[in-house]
């Protein structure tokens, strides 16, 4: 009777030890084959990796190395996306937008209007004829001024 036991654990671990490796090894085939065709192919992979890892010792040592790429991964592009929203730092080949940017960054945030020019400086303290074609010799005239005439 004990050795009709044994076998029969025997058989229970084989089949088991089976079946995890068919199951486990088709996923991982279909992840493999999702890598050059459309589908989630490195999640597939994964998937299959921690299938198999829960009866080969190999598999779960790939899948330790996976994880670890992984957040290694997850790290570097969090570090790409925050370089991507700093600010950008003004060029120093313009020389006259550098200095306006540094005196007031954020021109629209101080003043709702937000009427400046390119390079940074508030349209009212431009000359009339850049801002409208007018006369040079008239003075510049108040945003306050030419509010009220067209309103």
């Amino acid at each position: 009777m004990p050795k009709l036991v044994a076998i029969l654990r025997f058989i229970r671990r084989s089949t088991l030890l089976i079946t995890v490796g068919l199951v486990g090894g088709v996923v991982l085939g279909a992840g493999v084959v999702m890598l050059v065709t459309p589908g989630p192919g490195l999640l597939v992979i994964i998937a299959g990796l921690a299938i198999l890892a829960t009866q080969f010792a190999w598999a779960e040592r790939t899948l330790d190395k996976v994880k670890q790429r992984a957040v290694l991964a997850r790290d570097k592009a969090s570090a790409r996306r925050a370089r991507r929203r700093a600010p950008a730092r003004p060029h120093s080949s313009s020389a006259g937008a550098a200095a306006s940017l540094a005196a007031d960054p954020l021109p629209s945030a101080h003043h709702p209007s937000g009427d400046y020019s390119v390079d940074g400086t508030p349209v009212e303290s431009l000359p009339v004829e850049s801002r409208s074609g007018g006369d040079p010799s008239s003075e510049p005239v108040a945003a306050d001024s030419e509010s009220q005439a067209t309103g």
